[in-house]
């Protein structure tokens, strides 16, 4: 069982390690990872709502709207009408936002790229299966999503 629990512990604290990798490339631009999530969100998914935002790396709702809330003030989001749902709001960034956002998530696509490319294509395909697989299998049997 020591063994099992090695495992699973040597997985999180490699996830860990991954999170902090975005942490540490948020603060050469005085971001902190939320905040770096949240324009991630607003580049590459265009318009999207705070619920969206939050989904994608599991964001407290409240971390997410506190973020757009002062972004929102300081001109870097615009707030659109959602035809969809009335009670969300579309989010988008502004010029000023694109202006602030674009040169801290192009670059950090391209990283992104470059490190599934050293990865290979075919490990990072079975590697997402396989801690899919694992994930899974850990909310079954412990219980989660």
């Amino acid at each position: 069982m020591l063994i099992a629990n090695k495992k699973i512990n040597q997985a999180a604290l490699n996830t860990t390690l991954i999170h902090q990798s975005y942490s540490e490339y948020a603060k050469r631009f005085n971001l902190n990872y939320n905040e770096l999530i949240v324009l991630y969100s607003l580049v590459t998914q265009k318009v999207c709502t705070q619920k969206q935002i939050g989904a994608i790396r599991e964001l407290p709702k409240q971390t997410v709207h506190n973020i757009c809330r002062k972004w929102i003030a300081e001109g870097i989001i615009n707030v659109l009408d959602n035809a969809e749902d009335k009670r969300e709001k579309n989010l988008t960034l502004s010029k000023k936002g694109q202006t602030l956002a674009l040169p801290i998530i192009e670059p950090l696509l391209e990283l992104e790229y470059q490190s599934v490319a050293e990865f290979g294509a075919e490990n990072m395909h079975a590697f997402i299966h396989y801690f899919s697989t694992l994930q899974k299998i850990i909310a079954k049997n412990i219980g989660s999503k």
